[in-house]
Formats: C-alpha cells, sequence, structure tokens
C-alpha cells in the first residue's frame, strides 16, 4: 500500500506596497458595563440609545494613493457567529444574547443595543470582525476583535474606564492627528468625579507620564503615540488609588511597530504548557519586519487586562508566560483564571 498527498497554498501579494491594517473605531462610548449583581442594575443602560458603543470596521492605508473597502461583514460574539435579520439588522439567535446587536450592512459596523451584564454574566466579552478587504482589485480576509469590559460593581466599590473620540490618529487628512481621551470613575453604579489621575504610557512599571485633576480630559498627539500605544490611567481619590482602566491608541502613520507573536507550539497557556511570545519591529513603510537595530532597548510587560496591573517586566524582546501569570487566588479565596496582554517598547 502506498500513500501521497499535495497541497498549496496563495501568497497574496499587496499591490502597490500598500500596508492594510484593520481597526475597529469606536463612537466615544466605552465598551464598558457593571451589574449590581445583588441587585441585577446594569450602568450604562444599552437600551438607551446615547448609552449605545458602535464599532466600525476601517481598513487603513499607509500610503493614501490608493483606497480599500471592506465587504462579506460577518461578527462574531465570544467566538460565536452572530446572525442578522436581514430587515432590521438586529441579531436574531436562540442564545441568551439575541436581540443584543444590530448590524449597518453598509459600513459593516456593528451597535451593541441590550445589556450584556447580568447576575450570571460579569467576565469581560468579545467581539470580532472579520471580513473581505479589496485593494486595487484584490481581495485579502482580514479580522479584529475587541473586548468589552464587563465587571460586577459592588454598592462602594470603584471601577473605571476610559473613552477617546477616535482611537486612530495619524498624519494627513484621512485621519485626525489628536485624540482625546476622557476618563470615568463609577462608586458603585453611580458615577463620580476622581481627585486625580495618574497616567502611564505602556505599563504600570514605567514612571508617571502626566497628570490631570477631577473629570479633565487627556489629549493624545502624535508625539506621545508610538505606533500603537497602551495608556493607562489610574485613579485617586483624597489621595488614595481606587481603579484603573486602559486604552490603545494608534498612530497609522508612523513609520514603525512592534508586533507581538506567539513562537511556540503551544498557542494558549495551560497546566505544564506555556507560550512564547515575541516582539518584532516592523517597518510600515516597507511592510516588512526588520532585525534589532544596534543598541536596541527593549522592555515587554505582562499585564491583567481585567485590572490593569502589570503582573512582570523583562528587558528583552520575548518572554514566555505560563499559569504563574494566569492563574490568581481572589480575595475571597476562589481560584480565577485570567488572560494576560503583552505590552512592550523599543527604542534605538
Amino acid at each position: 500500500m502506498s500513500y501521497s498527498a499535495q497541497g498549496s497554498i496563495t501568497i497574496k501579494r499587496l499591490r502597490s506596497g500598500e500596508t492594510l491594517n484593520l481597526v475597529l473605531q469606536g463612537n466615544g462610548i466605552a465598551l464598558f458595563q457593571g451589574v449590581d449583581t445583588s441587585t441585577g442594575e446594569v450602568t450604562p443602560d444599552f437600551t438607551q440609545s446615547t448609552n449605545q458603543p458602535t464599532l466600525t470596521p476601517v481598513i487603513s492605508l499607509v500610503k493614501t494613493s490608493s483606497s480599500a473597502t471592506l465587504s462579506a461583514h460577518k461578527w462574531y460574539y465570544n467566538g460565536e457567529l452572530l446572525v442578522f435579520d436581514s430587515s432590521t439588522g438586529i441579531n436574531t439567535t436562540t442564545e441568551a444574547w439575541n436581540a443584543c446587536f444590530k448590524l449597518d450592512p453598509a459600513t459593516g459596523s456593528i451597535t451593541i443595543i441590550a445589556n450584556l451584564a447580568s447576575p450570571t454574566n460579569y467576565a469581560n466579552d468579545t467581539l470580532t470582525y472579520s471580513g473581505v478587504a479589496t485593494v486595487n482589485g484584490t481581495e485579502y480576509q482580514v479580522a479584529a476583535s475587541k473586548e468589552i469590559q464587563i465587571c460586577s460593581l459592588g454598592a462602594s466599590a470603584y471601577n473605571a474606564y476610559l473613552t477617546a473620540n477616535t482611537e486612530i490618529i495619524g498624519e494627513g487628512d484621512a485621519y485626525p492627528d489628536t485624540a482625546t481621551i476622557t476618563p470615568h470613575l463609577l462608586a458603585g453604579t453611580a458615577e463620580t468625579t476622581p481627585t486625580q489621575v495618574k497616567w502611564y504610557k505602556t505599563n504600570l512599571s514605567s514612571a508617571v507620564w502626566a497628570t490631570t485633576t477631577g473629570k479633565n480630559n487627556k489629549s493624545i498627539s502624535r508625539t506621545d503615540v508610538d505606533g500603537y500605544t497602551l495608556f493607562i490611567a489610574v485613579f485617586y481619590v483624597n489621595g488614595t488609588a481606587v481603579a484603573q482602566a486602559g486604552i490603545h491608541i494608534r498612530d497609522i502613520s508612523d513609520e514603525y511597530v512592534i508586533d507581538y507573536v506567539i513562537t511556540s507550539d503551544n498557542k494558549t497557556v495551560d497546566t505544564g504548557k506555556s507560550v512564547v511570545v515575541k516582539g518584532i519591529i516592523r517597518n510600515l513603510t516597507k511592510q516588512e519586519h526588520i532585525a534589532d537595530p544596534d543598541g536596541a532597548t527593549w522592555e515587554t510587560a505582562v499585564i491583567r487586562p481585567s485590572d490593569w496591573n502589570t503582573l512582570r517586566t523583562v528587558a528583552a524582546n520575548t518572554v514566555t508566560i505560563t499559569t504563574s501569570d494566569t492563574d490568581t487566588t481572589l480575595s475571597n479565596g476562589a481560584a480565577s483564571v485570567e488572560d494576560v496582554e503583552v505590552s512592550g517598547s523599543v527604542s534605538w
């Protein structure tokens, strides 16, 4: 008995040297919702139109000579494909999230129109977009995800979140050259005013980058962003840090960005199975990865997104993630398993 097998893969080249990036742009309303698990009260109320977050898929090109369009829009909620009614645009499923989302088929944008948080759902959820980008007549599959922060709100506990008028800035007329971040602090289910907010870039182990008072916004310029930068805000009330929140801002016109890739066979962390993550510098203009320049200085942080605490940092572009990073014990003694984010910077 003999066997044979064949296979092939088509590797597409992006025409005209363009750099193709998919970004999920918000409408200035945070992907945040909290629930008082004892009363079931949810805030903010997504059934109110003024509180409804919208995500719009945006294809950005480093060079502006070409145009790109998106089609074949698909959205997934926690990995499950959402099916939308063709006349109303509202999702129809037999699951608990039926009629929670509305699709604009023209733009591919999705709006959350019903409450997701509940006494039984107070952990973060994920929305993932998938579509087809067409550039100069050639089609490319693209995808991106956004996390919805959902948490339990106690009668006196503090929680925080950040909103931005845009999460994409750049050079030229296609995008604004500044972004405005607004801090929000909740005491229980009611918004309150912090005494002070301290701002950090990339991770909390770095030096304080800026300080604001009360509910004052923080303006972000292109000089503040290196490709794709994480900004973390720590909220203080009468000198005590009570909550923190984070948001990413992308400068689409920067020449360089760090791509973090998984280099190990394991792609998810489990008991006895670690994941190795490596940061690689990408030249966006040439759309190619480059070797570390002479004198490159790396800092890579492992961050817990549920509270934006920095678990640890390494002075390298490679870090190994284990269950020591993902598995914790809560104050009540219960075990908790969480995802982590790897964020870093390099200078040369």
